[in-house]
């Protein structure tokens, strides 16, 4: 077996894990829509690297970052999502509670709630 099938094989098994682990995940639908796509994305990117046939140790690095790279944008684009909705949810709840702090002391430890 070359390094080629090897790398094909290898990132392919480990697309096939991530989707089979974004399937049960859909309570967090953002990161599974985005670790699904990862995956096909790793899938198809490694097969394209299959077929060019390049140099063995420029498959080898360029499989890695197949392999690495969707799945990292898919964690960081979910974390970026929580973050921002984590924002969302605050400011709304420091409006909310806004007219209910009468005193200075409580409204600046309201502001200052994250």
């Amino acid at each position: 077996m070359t390094v080629f099938e090897k790398g094909l094989i290898t990132i392919i098994a480990v697309a096939v894990v991530f989707a089979g682990l974004a399937i049960p995940l859909m309570a967090d639908a953002h990161f599974a829509r985005g670790l699904l796509a990862a995956s096909i994305v790793s899938a198809i990117a490694i097969s394209v690297l299959y077929r060019t046939q390049l140099d063995a140790r420029v498959f080898l690095d360029l499989s890695v970052a197949v392999l690495v790279v969707p799945s990292a944008l898919a964690t960081l684009a979910t974390v970026r999502y929580i973050r921002h909705n984590h924002e969302i949810l605050w400011s709304s709840i420091r409006r909310t509670l806004k007219p209910y702090c009468s005193s200075s002391l409580a409204h600046s430890v309201l502001l200052k709630i994250r």
